[in-house]
């Protein structure tokens, strides 16, 4: 029997291909833009993303909006880099992160963090 993705909110878009950005409004090369799903992305995040699930992410996005986000801190001379999602508010307080159990509010700290892309929707595998 086949595996399908099912959500409790949306219908599963088209998969699309993934290409890098050829526009001059691209902030690093090969960086993607639009709408894509993304199955093999090695990132977990509590009972929200399971390794198998498949996401779809808008790469246009950046924190604009309260939610799931990818986000990255690029490699560097110390270490390999790192990759994950993380849950972003804004409130009139400011912009915050949900890290660990609590939500925190971005600082100096988070100054190496790049917002890859909007997480829209998460599907499951159904068995």
């Amino acid at each position: 029997m086949e595996a399908a993705l099912v959500t409790a909110r949306r219908r599963l878009a088209p998969v699309t291909p993934l290409t890098p950005a050829r526009d001059s409004f691209a902030q690093a090369e090969g960086q993607l833009r639009g709408v894509h799903l993304l199955q093999h992305h090695c990132c977990s995040y509590g009972d929200q993303i399971g390794a198998s699930d498949v996401l779809e992410v808008d790469f246009d996005q950046r924190v604009i909006h309260d939610g799931l986000y990818i986000i990255a801190y690029p490699q560097t001379a110390m270490d390999c880099g790192w990759f994950g999602a993380r849950m972003f508010d804004r409130t009139p307080a400011g912009l915050h992160i949900f890290e660990g159990d609590k939500w925190v509010k971005i600082h100096s700290g988070h100054r190496g963090m790049q917002v890859i892309g909007r997480i829209l929707n998460v599907y499951r595998r159904m068995r």
